[in-house]
């Protein structure tokens, strides 16, 4: 699925305080069969970015197309329907729901969108590519940081979407599974899928196809 960010503007502000501009008329885009590293120092709008383009952030101004499909104009029903389907998103904070297991967290995309299964059946389409099979009967806490990150991930994937977005989804890896997750991601690059991740890990922007530095709420290709 082709991407395309045409004069992205998104600023925030409480009360009467001024407002904060995060992203400024940012173009980018975004080809499928392709990974994308965004890279810059924090703050300059790469997680605002990423909420965006995973329809979790509506702009301010500015149009983000999808295979030309302008998502300005989707209704609340469909802006929610065009995420479940197309989209896996890992949030820099994950999100796992406390009170499920990780086996459960899985799932739980596939049962949002009408597609019951089972982990089991989820891993095996993937050959559990992290090796979390292990742990997929544990809750959240009794997970390392690194576990949780990895369930996240192949939760983020259960459904098959297009479109992969992560935020920084090896912050809490070690060397080995970093070295996993970037085989992961060549392997779904080979399957046509478009992947949008911002990073500080060399190990993941050297694996991409192209950089994109972050500088005052812009995108500038390096």
């Amino acid at each position: 699925m082709k991407i395309i960010c045409d004069a992205i503007c998104k600023s925030f502000g409480v009360g009467k305080q001024p407002r904060i501009t995060v992203i400024d008329h940012c173009d980018a885009q975004f080809e499928s069969g392709k990974i994308t590293a965004i890279v810059g120092v924090s703050g300059v709008g790469k997680t605002t970015l990423l909420n965006i383009l995973a329809l979790s952030t509506v702009p301010d101004s500015g149009r983000v197309l999808y295979d030309g499909a302008d998502s300005s104009r989707f209704n609340q029903s469909e802006r929610a329907a065009f995420r479940r389907d197309i989209i896996g998103y890992l949030p820099q904070d994950l999100g796992l729901i406390p009170i499920l297991t990780a086996e459960e967290n899985i799932r739980l995309p596939l049962i949002i969108a009408g597609r019951e299964d089972n982990s089991d059946s989820v891993l095996a389409r993937q050959s559990d590519p992290l090796e979390i099979r292990d742990c997929k009967r544990k809750f959240p806490h009794e997970l390392s940081g690194g576990q949780c990150q990895r369930v996240a991930i192949m939760r983020a994937l259960a459904t098959g979407p297009k479109v992969f977005i992560a935020d920084e989804p090896t912050s809490h890896l070690d060397s080995e599974n970093i070295e996993r997750f970037v085989s992961l991601l060549g392997k779904l690059k080979k399957q046509g899928m478009t992947i949008i991740i911002a990073t500080h890990d060399n190990r993941v922007s050297d694996a991409a196809d192209e950089l994109l530095y972050m500088k005052d709420g812009r995108i500038e290709k390096v």
